[in-house]
């Protein structure tokens, strides 16, 4: 009977353990305010900092992202995925004026 009951207990620890794992994925949008290559860092137009650990040289003032990210961690926040395009997303949830709104 033992070894039925470990190996089960055993899965419903990992099941748990990666479900909670998922749990702190967060997403931003806006538009992109400055880019430190030297600390492969972007900025967005709320004032929000993401590490991109890779590609931050291609992305330009201006263009709107979008960020998935892990906020888990203490500190800055370490994008899991990070896209940016010149032109608007049309996504009601994002606010496409680099200025944000009209007073």
């Amino acid at each position: 009977m033992m070894k039925y009951v470990l190996p089960a207990i055993a899965g419903l620890m990992l099941s748990a353990g990666a479900a909670s794992a998922f749990d702190s994925v967060s997403t931003d949008s806006g538009y992109i305010t400055a880019v430190d290559v030297s600390r492969q860092l972007v900025t967005l137009n709320d004032g929000d900092s993401y590490i991109v650990p890779t590609g931050v040289a291609n992305f330009k003032v201006g263009e709107q992202a979008l960020v998935t990210y892990d906020d888990a961690k203490g500190g800055t926040p370490v994008a899991t995925s990070f896209s940016a395009s010149p032109y608007p997303t049309n996504d009601p949830n994002v606010d496409d004026t680099p200025d944000g709104p009209a007073s």
